[in-house]
């Protein structure tokens, strides 16, 4: 029986930005292209909607409703598509990253694709969500039931038995995800849908698998901080320009004026692109070891295919 390596698994993403290193921008850059494109037709009217709010709250006056309501309206119409676009960025870039992993020698165009592996992606996506969703609801129901009969016996005991349940519901549910965790490199190899047959795959391999994703996760956030100061130190540089790099102006509610968003617009664009690029070598480093765990947890008669 395969046996997962864990370390091999969670630092594989290294493994994929050195043979590919400008892939992930790349990714990174579709990615952002497909999610942030749609917003840029929000733009504008959240522009006006700046407009109309700043300055009368920097007047002490009352914004005139009817006509954010009608922002508001607009704004929702475009919410549709950038869920599909939002959609089509995931599957796009999982797709390209399982491709470097699993299919190192498909090169070409980054190994970015468009066809049925990318389809099914999406699909285990939805699919899996949706039952992450209504297995939460049915653990939160559970422990209420089950703490609440405990309170009416006893007040200590009801807290005692909702910590204890409370925990024992999300150990259920970590391990439920972890024994499904393998679904996506299944359907991205097999260009099917295949959800429940990650469960034998699994089988024994929940506590590899755990500690996997948790020296993902610490990367990650690590990564993130890292991200997020840079994005956030582009963002301040250019505010603090726009104001004259004066404190006073940045104090002032008269400053966050349409006007002044309009000057910021090249500075977004460009945390935006900068955004863009490292975010593509973050989800890297979160979903190549998932990919590297099918790799080495896959059927024997998958592997020599």
């Amino acid at each position: 029986m395969a046996r997962l390596n864990i370390s091999e698994a969670a630092f594989s993403g290294f493994g994929v930005i050195k043979r590919s290193p400008l892939a992930p921008a790349v990714w990174g850059l579709v990615r952002m292209v497909l999610v942030a494109g749609p917003m840029l037709l929000i733009l504008p009217i959240m522009l006006e909607m700046f407009a109309t709010i700043l300055p009368a709250t920097a007047r002490g006056e009352q914004p005139d409703m009817d006509a954010i309501m009608s922002l508001q309206g607009q704004m929702g119409l475009i919410w549709p598509l950038s869920f599909v676009c939002s959609l089509a960025a995931q599957g796009l870039v999982t797709g390209a990253i399982f491709r470097a992993v699993l299919q190192p020698n498909e090169r070409s165009w980054f190994h970015l694709r468009v066809g049925l592996a990318e389809v099914m992606l999406i699909a285990i996506n939805i699919v899996f969500t949706v039952m992450l969703i209504i297995a939460l609801v049915l653990a939160v129901v559970l422990v209420a039931i089950l703490s609440g009969i405990a309170f009416v016996a006893a007040k200590p005991a009801g807290i005692i038995v909702g910590i204890v349940a409370g925990l024992a519901a999300i150990g259920v549910l970590i391990w439920g995800a972890l024994r499904y965790s393998l679904a996506w490199g299944l359907s991205f190899e097999n260009r099917s849908f295949l959800l429940f047959e990650s469960w034998p795959l699994t089988e024994g391999q929940s506590g590899r698998l755990f500690l996997m994703g948790l020296i993902n996760i610490i990367i990650a956030c690590v990564l993130e901080v890292i991200f997020g100061g840079v994005a956030f130190g582009i963002l301040g540089v250019a505010m603090a320009g726009a104001a004259g790099f004066s404190p006073e102006a940045l104090e002032d509610p008269g400053f966050y004026t349409g006007e002044t968003f309009r000057q910021l617009l090249p500075w977004v664009i460009a945390i935006l692109a900068v955004s863009g690029v490292l975010s593509g070598y973050l989800l890297t480093f979160i979903t190549a070891p998932w990919a590297q765990a099918y790799a080495q947890l896959r059927p024997e008669d998958a592997e020599a295919a």
